[in-house]
Protein backbone atom coordinates (compact mmCIF):
# COMPACT_ATOMS: atom_id res chain seq x y z
CA UNK A 1 0.00 0.00 0.00
CA UNK A 2 1.73 3.45 -0.95
CA UNK A 3 0.19 5.31 1.14
CA UNK A 4 2.06 4.39 4.13
CA UNK A 5 5.71 5.07 2.49
CA UNK A 6 5.01 8.96 2.83
CA UNK A 7 6.90 11.80 4.96
CA UNK A 8 5.31 11.53 8.22
CA UNK A 9 6.69 15.06 9.71
CA UNK A 10 4.71 16.77 6.62
CA UNK A 11 1.89 14.57 6.20
CA UNK A 12 1.35 14.99 10.26
CA UNK A 13 1.96 18.68 9.98
CA UNK A 14 -0.99 18.52 7.65
CA UNK A 15 -3.31 17.06 9.72
CA UNK A 16 -2.31 19.66 12.31
CA UNK A 17 -2.44 22.09 10.24
CA UNK A 18 -6.21 20.82 9.30
CA UNK A 19 -6.94 20.76 12.69
CA UNK A 20 -5.88 24.72 13.77
CA UNK A 21 -7.86 25.58 10.46
CA UNK A 22 -11.18 23.70 11.56
CA UNK A 23 -11.18 21.74 8.85
CA UNK A 24 -12.85 18.67 10.04
CA UNK A 25 -13.64 16.64 6.39
CA UNK A 26 -9.99 17.50 5.73
CA UNK A 27 -9.00 15.65 8.79
CA UNK A 28 -10.91 13.06 8.77
CA UNK A 29 -9.96 12.42 4.94
CA UNK A 30 -6.30 12.79 5.84
CA UNK A 31 -6.07 10.64 9.26
CA UNK A 32 -8.68 7.89 8.89
CA UNK A 33 -6.59 6.53 5.88
CA UNK A 34 -4.01 5.82 7.97
CA UNK A 35 -3.28 2.56 9.50
CA UNK A 36 -4.15 2.43 13.03
CA UNK A 37 -0.43 2.40 14.04
CA UNK A 38 0.09 5.51 12.30
CA UNK A 39 -3.11 6.88 13.62
CA UNK A 40 -1.34 6.88 17.41
CA UNK A 41 1.94 8.07 15.61
CA UNK A 42 -0.30 10.85 14.38
CA UNK A 43 -2.13 11.92 17.67
CA UNK A 44 1.05 11.63 19.48
CA UNK A 45 2.64 14.56 17.61
CA UNK A 46 -0.46 16.62 17.81
CA UNK A 47 -0.03 19.86 19.95
CA UNK A 48 -1.65 19.79 23.24
CA UNK A 49 -4.49 21.52 22.23
CA UNK A 50 -5.39 19.90 19.01
CA UNK A 51 -5.53 16.66 20.75
CA UNK A 52 -8.20 17.69 22.59
CA UNK A 53 -10.06 18.13 19.51
CA UNK A 54 -9.78 14.82 18.19
CA UNK A 55 -13.15 13.80 20.13
CA UNK A 56 -15.16 16.39 17.60
CA UNK A 57 -12.89 14.82 15.08
CA UNK A 58 -13.39 11.17 15.13
CA UNK A 59 -15.78 9.08 16.52
CA UNK A 60 -15.32 6.77 20.17
CA UNK A 61 -15.70 3.48 18.12
CA UNK A 62 -12.72 4.80 15.55
CA UNK A 63 -10.29 6.17 18.34
CA UNK A 64 -10.79 2.49 20.24
CA UNK A 65 -8.42 0.39 17.94
CA UNK A 66 -5.95 3.57 17.77
CA UNK A 67 -6.19 3.96 21.49
CA UNK A 68 -5.00 0.22 21.55
CA UNK A 69 -2.34 0.39 19.53
CA UNK A 70 -0.88 3.71 21.68
CA UNK A 71 2.35 3.16 23.76
CA UNK A 72 1.00 3.76 27.52
CA UNK A 73 2.67 7.02 27.42
CA UNK A 74 0.15 7.97 24.68
CA UNK A 75 -3.00 6.61 26.68
CA UNK A 76 -1.91 8.44 29.53
CA UNK A 77 -2.01 11.72 27.47
CA UNK A 78 -5.59 10.51 25.80
CA UNK A 79 -6.88 10.21 28.91
CA UNK A 80 -5.78 13.33 30.68
CA UNK A 81 -6.35 15.46 27.32
CA UNK A 82 -9.53 14.24 26.02
CA UNK A 83 -13.22 14.35 27.61
CA UNK A 84 -14.27 12.45 30.24
CA UNK A 85 -17.42 11.31 27.92
CA UNK A 86 -15.27 10.35 24.87
CA UNK A 87 -13.14 8.12 26.77
CA UNK A 88 -15.96 6.63 28.89
CA UNK A 89 -17.51 5.55 25.55
CA UNK A 90 -13.70 4.33 23.82
CA UNK A 91 -13.18 2.25 27.57
CA UNK A 92 -16.87 0.60 27.04
CA UNK A 93 -15.26 -1.26 23.77
CA UNK A 94 -12.51 -2.01 24.74
CA UNK A 95 -11.33 -5.18 24.83
CA UNK A 96 -10.88 -6.24 28.82
CA UNK A 97 -7.48 -7.41 28.56
CA UNK A 98 -6.72 -4.05 26.94
CA UNK A 99 -7.78 -1.86 29.88
CA UNK A 100 -6.05 -4.78 32.89
CA UNK A 101 -2.74 -4.09 30.32
CA UNK A 102 -2.85 -0.79 30.38
CA UNK A 103 -3.83 -0.50 34.36
CA UNK A 104 -0.58 -2.54 34.75
CA UNK A 105 1.76 -0.55 32.91
CA UNK A 106 0.57 3.09 33.33
CA UNK A 107 2.60 4.91 35.67
CA UNK A 108 0.62 7.96 35.81
CA UNK A 109 -3.46 6.65 35.76
CA UNK A 110 -4.36 4.91 38.41
CA UNK A 111 -6.74 1.81 38.75
CA UNK A 112 -9.73 3.46 40.47
CA UNK A 113 -9.67 6.83 37.50
CA UNK A 114 -9.56 3.90 35.10
CA UNK A 115 -12.27 1.83 36.26
CA UNK A 116 -15.05 4.75 36.63
CA UNK A 117 -14.99 4.79 33.05
CA UNK A 118 -16.64 1.40 32.99
CA UNK A 119 -20.03 0.10 34.02
CA UNK A 120 -20.68 -2.53 37.02
CA UNK A 121 -20.15 -5.98 34.62
CA UNK A 122 -17.10 -4.47 32.58
CA UNK A 123 -15.54 -3.68 36.24
CA UNK A 124 -16.34 -7.25 37.75
CA UNK A 125 -14.56 -8.57 34.17
CA UNK A 126 -11.71 -6.51 34.35
CA UNK A 127 -10.76 -6.96 37.88
CA UNK A 128 -10.83 -10.58 37.85
CA UNK A 129 -8.20 -10.41 35.04
CA UNK A 130 -6.65 -7.70 37.70
CA UNK A 131 -6.72 -10.43 40.55
CA UNK A 132 -4.63 -13.05 38.38
CA UNK A 133 -0.81 -13.03 39.08
CA UNK A 134 1.55 -10.85 37.36
CA UNK A 135 2.75 -12.75 34.04
CA UNK A 136 0.29 -15.51 33.83
CA UNK A 137 -2.46 -16.87 31.92
CA UNK A 138 -4.82 -14.99 33.70
CA UNK A 139 -3.49 -11.93 33.59
CA UNK A 140 -3.02 -11.59 29.96
CA UNK A 141 -6.66 -12.87 28.69
CA UNK A 142 -9.76 -11.61 27.43
CA UNK A 143 -13.19 -13.28 27.39
CA UNK A 144 -14.33 -11.52 24.43
CA UNK A 145 -14.27 -14.76 22.19
CA UNK A 146 -16.93 -16.88 20.80
CA UNK A 147 -18.36 -20.03 22.92
CA UNK A 148 -21.13 -21.78 22.34
CA UNK A 149 -23.00 -24.59 23.84
CA UNK A 150 -22.96 -28.25 22.84
CA UNK A 151 -26.40 -28.71 21.56
CA UNK A 152 -26.45 -25.32 19.64
CA UNK A 153 -26.83 -25.66 15.45
CA UNK A 154 -24.13 -24.26 12.98
CA UNK A 155 -27.27 -21.87 12.12
CA UNK A 156 -27.47 -20.65 15.65
CA UNK A 157 -23.85 -20.11 15.70
CA UNK A 158 -23.03 -18.27 12.89
CA UNK A 159 -26.43 -15.86 14.09
CA UNK A 160 -24.00 -15.27 17.17
CA UNK A 161 -21.02 -14.70 14.90
CA UNK A 162 -22.87 -12.12 13.55
CA UNK A 163 -24.13 -10.64 16.66
CA UNK A 164 -20.47 -10.88 18.78
CA UNK A 165 -17.98 -10.44 15.38
CA UNK A 166 -17.30 -6.78 16.19
CA UNK A 167 -16.18 -7.28 19.55
CA UNK A 168 -14.75 -10.30 19.82
CA UNK A 169 -11.14 -10.42 19.82
CA UNK A 170 -11.41 -13.01 17.58
CA UNK A 171 -13.84 -15.67 16.26
CA UNK A 172 -11.72 -18.35 13.53
CA UNK A 173 -12.01 -20.27 16.71
CA UNK A 174 -15.05 -21.01 18.45
CA UNK A 175 -15.08 -22.71 21.21
CA UNK A 176 -17.80 -25.54 23.03
CA UNK A 177 -18.49 -26.11 26.46
CA UNK A 178 -21.35 -27.90 28.06
CA UNK A 179 -24.17 -26.86 30.33
CA UNK A 180 -21.66 -26.07 33.78
CA UNK A 181 -19.21 -23.97 30.96
CA UNK A 182 -16.93 -26.38 31.36
CA UNK A 183 -14.69 -26.49 27.97
CA UNK A 184 -15.18 -29.86 26.19
CA UNK A 185 -14.61 -28.70 22.27
CA UNK A 186 -13.23 -26.51 19.94
CA UNK A 187 -13.75 -26.02 16.31
CA UNK A 188 -12.67 -23.71 13.35
CA UNK A 189 -14.92 -20.71 11.20
CA UNK A 190 -13.61 -23.09 8.39
CA UNK A 191 -15.16 -26.15 9.54
CA UNK A 192 -18.33 -24.51 10.63
CA UNK A 193 -18.87 -22.87 7.05
CA UNK A 194 -18.65 -26.11 5.51
CA UNK A 195 -21.02 -27.71 7.37
CA UNK A 196 -24.67 -27.59 6.99
CA UNK A 197 -26.71 -25.31 9.27
CA UNK A 198 -28.75 -27.87 11.26
CA UNK A 199 -25.24 -29.53 12.25
CA UNK A 200 -24.89 -29.79 15.50
CA UNK A 201 -21.78 -28.65 17.38
CA UNK A 202 -20.33 -31.41 19.16
CA UNK A 203 -20.88 -33.26 15.95
CA UNK A 204 -17.89 -31.29 14.40
CA UNK A 205 -16.05 -30.02 17.72
CA UNK A 206 -12.61 -31.67 18.09
CA UNK A 207 -12.36 -33.04 21.39
CA UNK A 208 -8.23 -33.25 21.58
CA UNK A 209 -8.09 -29.45 23.11
CA UNK A 210 -4.97 -27.95 24.01
CA UNK A 211 -5.77 -25.25 26.69
CA UNK A 212 -3.83 -23.38 29.22
CA UNK A 213 -4.72 -22.89 33.13
CA UNK A 214 -5.28 -19.49 34.38
CA UNK A 215 -2.05 -19.88 36.60
CA UNK A 216 0.11 -21.25 33.64
CA UNK A 217 3.37 -19.31 33.27
CA UNK A 218 3.09 -16.74 30.13
CA UNK A 219 5.94 -18.17 28.59
CA UNK A 220 4.61 -21.60 29.15
CA UNK A 221 1.61 -20.34 27.35
CA UNK A 222 3.82 -18.91 24.57
CA UNK A 223 5.63 -22.09 24.13
CA UNK A 224 2.29 -23.86 23.64
CA UNK A 225 1.07 -21.79 20.92
CA UNK A 226 4.20 -22.21 19.59
CA UNK A 227 4.56 -25.89 19.76
CA UNK A 228 0.90 -26.47 18.28
CA UNK A 229 0.78 -23.13 16.03
CA UNK A 230 -2.22 -22.00 17.40
CA UNK A 231 -3.87 -18.74 16.57
CA UNK A 232 -5.17 -18.30 20.26
CA UNK A 233 -5.61 -21.10 23.05
CA UNK A 234 -8.24 -21.25 25.41
CA UNK A 235 -7.66 -20.48 29.28
CA UNK A 236 -9.54 -22.96 31.66
CA UNK A 237 -9.26 -22.74 35.17
CA UNK A 238 -8.92 -25.38 37.85
CA UNK A 239 -12.15 -27.10 36.85
CA UNK A 240 -11.72 -27.22 33.41
CA UNK A 241 -14.56 -24.23 32.97
CA UNK A 242 -14.01 -21.83 30.31
CA UNK A 243 -12.12 -18.49 31.52
CA UNK A 244 -10.98 -16.80 28.02
CA UNK A 245 -8.35 -16.49 25.10
CA UNK A 246 -5.27 -15.53 24.55
CA UNK A 247 -4.26 -14.68 21.11
CA UNK A 248 -1.45 -14.91 18.93
CA UNK A 249 -1.32 -10.62 18.76
CA UNK A 250 -1.31 -10.59 22.77
CA UNK A 251 1.56 -13.48 22.76
CA UNK A 252 4.01 -11.50 20.05
CA UNK A 253 3.85 -8.63 22.78
CA UNK A 254 4.79 -10.76 25.96
CA UNK A 255 7.68 -12.30 23.35
CA UNK A 256 9.12 -9.65 23.16
CA UNK A 257 8.64 -8.36 26.86
CA UNK A 258 10.50 -11.75 27.39
CA UNK A 259 13.39 -11.31 25.54
CA UNK A 260 14.01 -7.41 27.09
CA UNK A 261 13.49 -9.55 30.35
CA UNK A 262 15.98 -12.28 29.87
CA UNK A 263 18.58 -10.10 28.05
CA UNK A 264 18.40 -7.79 31.41
CA UNK A 265 18.65 -11.02 33.38
CA UNK A 266 21.78 -11.66 31.16
CA UNK A 267 23.12 -9.25 31.77
CA UNK A 268 22.68 -9.41 35.85
CA UNK A 269 19.70 -6.92 35.79
CA UNK A 270 16.21 -8.24 37.56
CA UNK A 271 12.84 -7.36 36.69
CA UNK A 272 12.67 -6.34 40.58
CA UNK A 273 15.96 -4.19 40.42
CA UNK A 274 14.02 -2.08 37.29
CA UNK A 275 10.57 -1.72 38.97
CA UNK A 276 8.77 -1.84 42.41
CA UNK A 277 6.08 -4.34 43.36
CA UNK A 278 3.37 -2.68 42.19
CA UNK A 279 4.97 -2.82 38.52
CA UNK A 280 6.17 0.97 38.17
CA UNK A 281 9.63 1.87 37.37
CA UNK A 282 11.59 2.42 39.97
CA UNK A 283 13.93 5.95 40.67
CA UNK A 284 17.10 6.46 39.72
CA UNK A 285 18.23 6.25 43.52
CA UNK A 286 16.79 2.97 44.17
CA UNK A 287 17.37 1.19 40.61
CA UNK A 288 21.51 2.49 42.14
CA UNK A 289 20.51 0.91 45.42
CA UNK A 290 19.21 -2.50 43.74
CA UNK A 291 22.42 -2.98 41.38
CA UNK A 292 25.21 -1.98 44.11
CA UNK A 293 25.16 -5.56 46.20
CA UNK A 294 25.87 -7.07 42.80
CA UNK A 295 28.61 -4.69 41.57
CA UNK A 296 30.29 -4.68 44.72
CA UNK A 297 30.59 -8.78 44.83
CA UNK A 298 32.14 -9.01 41.11
CA UNK A 299 34.24 -5.89 42.57
CA UNK A 300 35.76 -8.04 45.32
CA UNK A 301 36.15 -10.82 42.73
CA UNK A 302 38.00 -9.34 40.36
CA UNK A 303 40.28 -8.11 43.19
CA UNK A 304 40.90 -11.52 44.00
CA UNK A 305 41.43 -12.37 40.19
CA UNK A 306 43.76 -9.46 40.15
CA UNK A 307 45.78 -10.79 42.85
CA UNK A 308 46.71 -13.70 40.44
CA UNK A 309 49.21 -11.60 39.43
CA UNK A 310 51.02 -11.42 42.22
CA UNK A 311 51.29 -15.51 42.71
CA UNK A 312 53.26 -15.34 38.74
CA UNK A 313 54.97 -12.11 39.62
CA UNK A 314 58.85 -14.11 39.06
CA UNK A 315 57.26 -15.78 35.02
CA UNK A 316 56.47 -12.01 34.67
CA UNK A 317 59.68 -10.68 35.31
CA UNK A 318 61.28 -13.16 33.11
CA UNK A 319 58.96 -12.55 30.19
CA UNK A 320 57.48 -9.10 30.20
CA UNK A 321 55.85 -9.61 26.81
CA UNK A 322 53.49 -12.34 28.94
CA UNK A 323 51.53 -9.47 30.67
CA UNK A 324 50.80 -7.85 26.45
CA UNK A 325 48.20 -11.22 26.03
CA UNK A 326 46.65 -10.57 29.38
CA UNK A 327 43.97 -9.40 27.77
CA UNK A 328 43.05 -11.42 25.17
CA UNK A 329 42.92 -14.83 27.21
CA UNK A 330 41.04 -13.18 29.53
CA UNK A 331 37.72 -11.69 27.21
CA UNK A 332 38.75 -14.95 25.18
CA UNK A 333 37.99 -17.21 28.07
CA UNK A 334 34.73 -14.55 29.25
CA UNK A 335 33.44 -14.53 25.32
CA UNK A 336 33.49 -18.45 24.91
CA UNK A 337 32.16 -18.89 28.41
CA UNK A 338 29.58 -16.58 27.73
CA UNK A 339 28.66 -18.20 24.10
CA UNK A 340 28.38 -21.49 25.97
CA UNK A 341 26.10 -20.41 28.71
CA UNK A 342 23.51 -19.00 25.70
CA UNK A 343 23.53 -22.46 23.75
CA UNK A 344 22.73 -23.50 27.14
CA UNK A 345 20.18 -22.02 28.99
CA UNK A 346 18.04 -22.61 25.41
CA UNK A 347 17.50 -25.42 26.44
CA UNK A 348 13.79 -25.90 26.84
CA UNK A 349 14.10 -27.96 30.51
CA UNK A 350 17.53 -27.95 32.11
CA UNK A 351 15.77 -29.09 35.29
CA UNK A 352 14.47 -31.88 33.08
CA UNK A 353 17.76 -32.80 31.14
CA UNK A 354 19.00 -36.26 31.41
CA UNK A 355 22.52 -37.48 31.90
CA UNK A 356 22.35 -38.46 28.18
CA UNK A 357 21.30 -35.03 26.94
CA UNK A 358 23.92 -33.31 29.44
CA UNK A 359 26.67 -35.70 28.28
CA UNK A 360 25.63 -34.82 24.24
CA UNK A 361 25.65 -31.09 24.83
CA UNK A 362 28.88 -31.73 26.68
CA UNK A 363 30.38 -33.37 23.60
CA UNK A 364 29.37 -30.83 21.20
CA UNK A 365 30.62 -27.99 23.40
CA UNK A 366 34.03 -29.74 23.38
CA UNK A 367 34.36 -30.56 19.80
CA UNK A 368 33.45 -26.59 19.40
CA UNK A 369 36.08 -25.49 22.03
CA UNK A 370 38.63 -27.36 20.20
CA UNK A 371 38.18 -26.29 17.00
CA UNK A 372 37.64 -22.66 18.01
CA UNK A 373 40.83 -22.86 20.02
CA UNK A 374 42.79 -24.90 17.53
CA UNK A 375 41.80 -22.22 14.70
CA UNK A 376 42.38 -19.07 17.70
CA UNK A 377 45.45 -20.39 18.63
CA UNK A 378 47.19 -20.70 15.07
CA UNK A 379 46.31 -17.37 14.44
CA UNK A 380 48.11 -16.13 17.56
CA UNK A 381 50.75 -18.24 16.60
CA UNK A 382 51.36 -16.62 12.97
CA UNK A 383 50.25 -12.98 14.73
CA UNK A 384 53.01 -13.12 17.58
CA UNK A 385 56.05 -15.03 15.57
CA UNK A 386 55.29 -12.06 12.75
CA UNK A 387 55.66 -8.97 14.96
CA UNK A 388 56.85 -10.00 18.03
CA UNK A 389 59.69 -12.97 16.65
CA UNK A 390 59.55 -14.84 19.79
CA UNK A 391 58.50 -18.53 19.43
CA UNK A 392 58.48 -19.87 22.97
CA UNK A 393 55.91 -17.08 23.91
CA UNK A 394 54.07 -18.03 20.83
CA UNK A 395 53.64 -21.53 21.67
CA UNK A 396 52.20 -20.47 25.43
CA UNK A 397 49.86 -18.06 24.14
CA UNK A 398 48.67 -20.42 22.06
CA UNK A 399 48.78 -23.75 23.71
CA UNK A 400 46.77 -21.46 26.86
CA UNK A 401 44.14 -20.25 24.47
CA UNK A 402 43.25 -24.16 23.11
CA UNK A 403 42.93 -25.07 26.85
CA UNK A 404 41.29 -21.82 28.39
CA UNK A 405 38.49 -21.84 25.72
CA UNK A 406 38.07 -25.71 26.34
CA UNK A 407 37.72 -25.19 29.75
CA UNK A 408 35.45 -21.83 29.19
CA UNK A 409 32.80 -23.80 26.86
CA UNK A 410 32.80 -26.80 29.94
CA UNK A 411 31.76 -24.09 32.04
CA UNK A 412 29.42 -22.62 29.92
CA UNK A 413 27.30 -26.31 30.02
CA UNK A 414 27.96 -27.31 33.88
CA UNK A 415 27.54 -23.35 35.48
CA UNK A 416 23.70 -23.07 34.74
CA UNK A 417 22.61 -26.35 35.62
CA UNK A 418 24.35 -26.50 38.75
CA UNK A 419 22.74 -22.83 38.93
CA UNK A 420 19.23 -24.01 38.28
CA UNK A 421 19.47 -27.23 40.54
CA UNK A 422 20.30 -24.82 43.68
CA UNK A 423 17.16 -22.98 42.81
CA UNK A 424 18.39 -19.83 41.51
CA UNK A 425 18.00 -17.66 38.05
CA UNK A 426 19.78 -19.06 35.44
CA UNK A 427 19.84 -16.31 33.14
CA UNK A 428 20.57 -13.70 36.30
CA UNK A 429 23.62 -15.79 38.49
CA UNK A 430 25.21 -17.39 35.56
CA UNK A 431 26.10 -14.64 33.30
CA UNK A 432 28.45 -12.74 35.27
CA UNK A 433 29.47 -16.01 37.08
CA UNK A 434 30.56 -17.22 33.98
CA UNK A 435 32.69 -14.34 32.96
CA UNK A 436 34.49 -13.90 36.51
CA UNK A 437 35.03 -17.79 36.99
CA UNK A 438 36.22 -18.33 32.92
CA UNK A 439 38.25 -15.10 33.33
CA UNK A 440 40.06 -16.44 36.39
CA UNK A 441 40.63 -20.22 35.34
CA UNK A 442 42.04 -18.16 31.92
CA UNK A 443 44.66 -16.29 33.75
CA UNK A 444 46.11 -18.92 36.49
CA UNK A 445 45.91 -21.33 32.55
CA UNK A 446 47.84 -19.06 31.00
CA UNK A 447 50.35 -18.38 34.01
CA UNK A 448 50.74 -21.71 34.97
CA UNK A 449 51.54 -22.95 31.17
CA UNK A 450 54.20 -19.90 31.18
CA UNK A 451 56.09 -20.97 34.22
CA UNK A 452 56.38 -24.73 33.28
CA UNK A 453 57.29 -23.83 29.93
CA UNK A 454 59.46 -20.96 30.10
Amino acid sequence: MSYLKFNKESYYSSLNSALNSGNKETFRKLFLRLHDRDKSDAFRELTVDNKRKIAEYVEPLEFRDIFRMMEVEDQEAAIEHLPYQYIKDVMVQMPNDSIAYFINRSNQTKKQWVLKYLDSTKQREVLEILSYASETAGSIMTKECAVVLEHQTVEQVIEYLREIGEYAETIYYVYIVDEHHRLTGVTSLRDILMSSTDTLMKDIMIQQIVSAHVSDDQEDVLQTMKDYDLLAIPVVSEDNMMQGIITVDDMIDIMEEESTEDFHEFAGIRKQDMTDETGQKKSIIQTAFSRTPWLAIFMLIAMAIGGLTNLFEDTLQQAVLLSAFIPAIMDTAGNVGTQSLAVTISEKDLTGMSFTDLLKTLRVEILAGIYMGVTSAAMMFIVINIFYRDMMIAAVVSLSLIITIVVSTILGVIIPLIVDKLGFDISVASGPFITIFADAIGLFLYFSIATVLI
